[in-house]
């Protein structure tokens, strides 16, 4: 109800063109971006990678934008695309839980917000699949990953995460959700780690996919 108020008094507009409407992208914005748009499900390392786009054109800038420029709201956006894809959503409606990847303390008290969570809890309210905090924290602040190799990113990441409440997904599906994936180091290191709860099964959505 809250929100639907804030929809009136603040309606939603086209993150893109600015357009106010009723949605986060307008009909035409949505159409130029349709062959960006991949909404792609791979396999990679034993595990399923869904993911919205490669990391490129409108969605890196927004991606960046999102990221570094204060711009919380364009978390909307992302859920709005994959919410309304049908067969995309139906692949997340699969999970028992949508659990972002979490940042270091500092570092989200810094930015504001932590915008994998933003989406993850976004993406939560539109799909019916709860999104859950509490069972993985970042304990270590580690350098950031853009500036390192492949093989420091594995390094850079390990131990950075710790299992918490783990009975709470104990034998259920899980669907970790990130950003970017690039070499799948950072996501791969908090599936190590949400293993010890021993859950059904954990795969990953990402925004964007590094080609």
């Amino acid at each position: 109800m809250v929100e639907n108020l804030l929809n009136i008094l603040f309606p939603p507009s086209c993150v893109i063109c600015g357009k106010i409407g009723r949605k986060w992208i307008c009909p035409r914005c949505k159409l130029k971006m349709k062959n960006e748009l991949k909404y792609c499900r791979i396999k990679k390392k034993n595990k399923k990678i869904f993911f919205v786009s490669f990391y490129e054109g409108k969605i890196r800038k927004l991606l960046l934008e999102f990221k570094f420029t204060e711009k919380p709201h364009i978390c909307n956006f992302f859920a709005e695309i994959i919410s309304s894809n049908e067969k995309f959503s139906n692949y997340i409606k699969e999970y028992d839980y949508i659990i972002p990847v979490p940042m270091f303390i500092d570092n989200k008290k810094l930015r504001g917000y932590n915008q994998s969570e933003l989406i993850a809890k976004k993406l939560s309210k539109k799909i019916g699949v709860e999104c859950i905090t509490d069972c993985l924290e970042k304990v270590k602040k580690n350098q950031k990953q853009s500036r390192l190799t492949e093989t420091e990113r594995a390094k850079n990441v390990r131990g950075v995460y710790k299992i918490k409440r783990a009975e709470k997904i104990r034998d259920k599906s899980i669907l970790l959700l990130d950003d970017i994936y690039t070499t799948g180091s950072t996501v791969g290191e908090c599936k190590r780690e949400l293993r010890v709860a021993k859950p059904k099964k954990i795969d990953v959505l990402v925004m964007a996919k590094t080609k």
